[in-house]
């Protein structure tokens, strides 16, 4: 039977039952027993608070949908979130750090923001995982993580350490509105026919773009709603989105793989870099790499921690060179080492990630060529 419509009764969006399923669902869940109201307020739960943002793609949310569609996409968050229920557990413990961490810094107002985030930038990123067992909900709270780090670290700003963390938090939010699938430049390089290889890399392109560009208009939705809109000053709303809009468009420099430069970032956006760097650490955790394998076993290709460790180290290190086409790049952006990082706190968890994925594996770190040097 189909759904009836979500409607709105003491300042919450609730939903009838008339789904078997759905009942079902919450039922096994314990969220929902035979005599409890018949609006579906308890459906809030499983989802962290469904709300109509929760899935608002583009201008449309869950009530702008026909009423199959209601129930297709009501049904797929319960059953999504049920097969990565570990993975849900982990990046809530990776969030709850970043809460303590800000808390203990005295920044409880941004730990607020990040909370009342929450439900709804999860769904989003439920909704966009699709076969990828750690993307990218574990990927995008490892990235908070790092971007609290990062920013705690460099002193910034109450106001830029908002707008970081929160880019950090949302910028992967355009994937659940993709059409396309990631295509990743190792991928291209392993294809042997030129056509498939060039039509690779227009959908790669393709990708990086469509996500950035969904993003961006998720976020401003997402940043102007109800007591969310509170949290932040307009020009804030403003520098959120222009980093979601832009954070993977060094990536897009991979694709091209003779660098233009028209992608990369300019000095007078640190939080860019600050970000990329956040975001680009994932490869180096045993969790990124993790994913990588999995990713290439499903591919059927050899699964081969330590080259591949060495293939993410070696892009960290590719994407910094790049920025030398551009007169004293490295110096006016302050990259350390020889690698991605302009933060001393990015730096030194580049080289702790390193080490712990090195553990994790058994890699002998003297088996890898690291783009790391001494800083006094």
């Amino acid at each position: 039977m189909r759904l009836c419509r979500i409607f709105r009764v003491n300042g919450h969006y609730t939903l009838p039952f008339k789904n078997r399923d759905i009942e079902q669902a919450l039922l096994k869940r314990a969220l929902w027993k035979p005599g409890d109201p018949p609006l579906a307020s308890r459906l809030m739960v499983i989802t962290d608070s469904m709300v109509p943002l929760t899935l608002r793609l583009g201008d449309r949310t869950l009530m702008d949908l026909p009423e199959e569609r209601q129930e297709t996409r009501i049904l797929g968050i319960l059953k999504q979130r049920s097969r990565i229920g570990s993975q849900l557990d982990s990046a809530r413990e990776h969030f709850n750090t970043s809460l303590d961490m800000l808390e203990n810094a005295g920044k409880s107002s941004l730990a607020k923001a990040l909370i009342d985030l929450y439900p709804t930038v999860i769904d989003y990123l439920v909704l966009a995982t699709r076969g990828e067992q750690k993307n990218p909900v574990h990927h995008s709270l490892v990235v908070l993580e790092n971007a609290v780090r990062i920013g705690l670290g460099d002193d910034l700003t109450d106001s830029d350490l908002k707008v970081l963390c929160v880019s950090a938090f949302i910028h992967d939010i355009g994937c659940c509105a993709s059409v396309r699938d990631r295509v990743l430049p190792a991928h291209i390089k392993a294809e042997k026919d030129e056509n498939k290889r060039a039509q690779m890399i227009t959908e790669g392109i393709l990708f990086r773009r469509e996500h950035m560009e969904k993003g961006e208009k998720i976020a401003g939705n997402l940043l102007n709603s109800g007591s969310i809109s509170s949290h932040f000053t307009k020009p804030e709303k403003g520098r959120i989105k222009m980093l979601v809009a832009t954070h993977d468009n060094p990536s897009i420099e991979n694709y091209m793989q003779v660098p233009s430069g028209q992608w990369l970032f300019f000095s007078q956006e640190r939080l860019a870099l600050l970000l990329r760097a956040a975001d680009r650490l994932w490869m180096l955790t045993p969790e990124g790499l993790e994913a990588d394998l999995e990713r290439d076993k499903r591919k059927g290709k050899l699964v081969d921690p330590r080259s591949h460790l060495q293939h993410n180290i070696d892009e960290h290190r590719k994407e910094r060179e790049a920025y030398d086409i551009f007169e004293d790049a490295a110096e006016k952006y302050g990259f350390i080492g020889n690698t991605l990082h302009i933060s001393l706190t990015g730096y030194a968890l580049h080289n702790e990630y390193i080490e712990q994925t090195c553990l994790a594996y058994s890699i002998n770190p003297e088996c890898l060529v690291c783009p790391v040097s001494p800083v006094v």
